[in-house]
């Protein structure tokens, strides 16, 4: 009888401190999942009205990405473009301010 009692005594612990646990894991997932927030990027707040890598004009097309390169935000039509200035930002400024 003794042996049972101690058997349902530690299977409570542990129920107890399993449930704990997993409270535990699900507050921490909470805290530290990230929420992006999604906003409507106009022309106005770009550093440029042009995609500075094909140039085309982010005031009659659809701006479809961007991207903060040295606290300036920089529009542009497609992926394609943001991704081709990723790989040389400085050349793809150097080309815009070139085409003013």
């Amino acid at each position: 009888m003794k042996g049972y009692y101690i058997v349902s005594f530690l299977l409570g612990i542990i129920l107890v401190f399993g449930c704990s646990a997993e409270k535990q894991a699900d507050v921490q997932m909470e805290t530290t999942s990230e929420v992006q927030e999604s906003i409507d990027v106009t022309a106005d707040m770009l550093t440029t009205h042009l995609d500075p890598v094909c140039g085309m004009d982010m005031r009659k097309h659809t701006i479809t990405d961007t991207t903060i390169y040295k606290d300036q935000l920089y529009g542009f039509c497609g992926s394609h473009c943001k991704e081709k200035f990723l790989e040389d930002p400085e050349a793809a400024i150097a080309k815009l301010e070139m085409e003013k």
